[in-house]
């Protein structure tokens, strides 16, 4: 996983709209987002919201640079 500088996301534009550009991809992002989605349910009664999120930020990265901004 490279490091972008400044810890931004702005330099994965391109990847992410080439991730989108693979129907097979998609199809398997959205049964990810579907985990994702309950995942924030169960952990915003938690108190380690931020830890959770990070963990979903490299989940996302991990994925191949598809983020999904909410």
């Amino acid at each position: 996983m490279k490091e972008e500088p400044g810890g931004s996301h702005a330099g994965h534009m391109k990847d992410e709209q080439e991730c989108w550009g693979n129907s097979q991809t998609w199809l398997k992002f959205q049964v990810f987002d579907k985990n994702l989605t309950h995942m924030k349910k169960i952990h915003n009664k938690s108190e380690q919201t931020p830890r959770v999120q990070l963990n979903v930020d490299l989940y996302l990265f991990s994925f191949g640079n598809c983020i999904l901004y909410r």
